[in-house]
């Protein structure tokens, strides 16, 4: 039996999307890129960054010819199963009110809310889900729905059991 591929397309093309093996962290493949091309059930597609000058050194050093500006047309048109958001759009710490009103200190939160409205199969998002606490939502749900970091670190502590079996739902 062949195992299904899934192709993954990177907003972002920065940082953690394309550049952070190069400051020596860890002899492993760590930025989206290179964990990509290191997985066999993994196949880098397309790469999006507002930044000319990252698309086309993303381009070059990982020979992608699709690269673009608009995240929604390269969803739209490259189909992928995978969509990876790993942009540096934060505020800078402590994030209580944004510098200026020109400042989008959740764009990053905004991004992946539109991604997911577009109906991807698959969505990473690399960072938090806002900016601030006062940003944040506080999620009125249980423990099983809403704390997955939650639930990892009760996993730790019972000393890593076997996952039997797993379930999710997504609500709009």
């Amino acid at each position: 039996m062949r195992l299904k591929t899934y192709r993954v397309a990177i907003i972002g093309l920065g940082r953690m999307g394309s550049t952070i093996d190069d400051e020596g962290h860890t002899d492993l493949p760590y930025s989206i890129a290179a964990s990509t091309l290191a997985s066999n059930r993994l196949r880098l597609l397309a790469g999006c960054d507002t930044d000319r000058a990252k698309r086309e050194a993303f381009r070059e050093r990982w020979k992608i010819d699709s690269v673009y500006e608009d995240y929604s047309a390269m969803i739209k048109e490259e189909q992928p199963d995978l969509v990876v958001v790993c942009t540096a759009a934060c505020a800078p710490k402590p994030a209580r009110e944004a510098p200026d009103s020109s400042f989008r200190g959740d764009s990053h939160a905004e991004l992946g809310t539109a991604v997911a409205e577009l109906k991807v199969p698959m969505l990473y998002l690399e960072k938090a889900m806002a900016s601030s606490l006062a940003a944040a939502a506080y999620a009125s749900t249980n423990l099983l729905y809403g704390h997955i970091h939650s639930i990892d670190t009760l996993s730790w502590l019972l000393g890593d059991p076997a996952i039997t079996s797993v379930r999710g739902e997504l609500l709009p």
